[in-house]
């Protein structure tokens, strides 16, 4: 990865790109850009989260960067800017970009837009990636709605999901552009798993009406996430709404949360189990057991070599082989991007934030 680096003012912004670019060229360098990319986050925790989100994005998807950082420990007084170039791939044929980054004090907040308007790389789409609860992010995002093609947000950046969820459900209503969450996005490998395992009208029904689903996911504590538990809420929420299972309770049982719901007269218990785990992402997903009636048992596991989830069925009376799915990189490969950049959630999504909205998770 080329990243070469400028300090400049305001005004000379494209100037000092154009100077970069002319700096550069015996490096035979592409310039591309597919979109305008515009980041934005307040906390200094994610800051380099985000920026290696970039680094993955611009492997895949040649854009404009435009990085907006708000700095709560800045003087009201402060912004800074700065342009690179940064490029990707081998020497001889690297793809480069742009990447514009603003550093400013939450009081200068207020002039990032009339920074970034004029460098939009005109005809191409503006996606937003918001590090921010847009949900009560209100000095910068309605600004940007306007020009934006498409909203991708992280329900990292909230401490009451399910507040979050009913603000998202009503605002997805009113929004006149795409949008993607994150989360729903790295989740969805194991959506399919499971659409897939359950391919039958059989299973569908064992599924269904099962007795117990455990969720086991990464605990791992880092500085870039705080709530490990959110993949598994999601998931756990969308099979619940699928299945047409209604909420009854939740408590925990000691670092183990346990959420109750009704099917007919039948109960399905869902549990969400934390374990740490060195190899695998943060909040990651690592298991999923599910018993159901007549002793059918389902086990699926991801491994730790391999990019695959390994599944073994078993009955009273016989086992089925193993089978093996494909569990793409969830954070950095061609499948989260292409997820968050051009899938759209649609009514699965919404059926999910209906079923988390019920309960207090915090």
């Amino acid at each position: 990865m080329l990243d070469v680096k400028e300090e400049k003012t305001i005004a000379n912004i494209e100037l000092e790109l154009e100077r970069l670019w002319d700096e550069q060229k015996e490096k035979k360098q592409i310039k591309a850009c597919l979109f305008n990319l515009i980041i934005y986050t307040h906390e200094v925790r994610r800051t380099e989260y985000f920026r290696k989100t970039v680094q993955a994005i611009i492997q895949k998807f040649p854009c404009r960067i435009i990085f907006i950082e708000g700095n709560p420990s800045k003087p009201d007084e402060f912004i800074h800017v700065d342009v690179s170039t940064q490029a990707t791939g081998e020497p001889g044929s690297l793809v480069a970009c742009d990447q514009i980054s603003i550093e400013t004090s939450l009081e200068q907040l207020k002039r990032v837009p009339f920074i970034v308007i004029p460098h939009l790389v005109p005809d191409m789409p503006v996606y937003l990636l918001w590090g921010q609860d847009p949900t009560s992010e209100s000095e910068i995002l309605p600004f940007f709605k306007k020009f934006a093609t498409r909203l991708i947000f992280d329900s990292e950046c909230t401490e009451d999901l399910q507040h979050f969820s009913k603000e998202i459900l009503r605002q997805i209503g009113e929004l006149k552009m795409d949008f993607m969450d994150m989360h729903w996005a790295l989740i969805t490998g194991w959506r399919d798993i499971i659409a897939s395992l359950f391919d039958t009208p059989e299973k569908h029904h064992q599924l269904r009406i099962t007795k117990q689903f455990k969720i086991t996911y990464n605990s791992r504590k880092t500085d870039y996430f705080h709530h490990y538990e959110t993949q598994g809420i999601y998931l756990q929420g969308w099979l619940a709404a699928q299945m047409g299972w209604k909420f009854q309770s939740m408590q925990m049982q000691g670092e183990t949360r346990v959420i109750t719901y009704s099917i007919g007269s039948n109960q399905v218990e869902v549990q969400l189990v934390p374990k740490e785990h060195e190899t695998h992402p943060s909040g990651a997903l690592l298991s999923l057991e599910i018993d159901c009636a007549n002793d059918v048992h389902f086990s699926l596991s991801r491994e730790e070599k391999w990019n695959k989830v390994v599944s073994h069925t078993s009955y009273r009376e016989k086992c089925e082989l193993p089978h093996l799915y494909p569990m793409p990189d969830l954070e950095r490969g061609f499948t989260f991007m292409r997820e968050i950049f051009f899938s759209h959630p649609g009514n699965h999504y919404r059926n999910m934030l209906q079923v988390i909205a019920q309960t207090d998770w915090k």
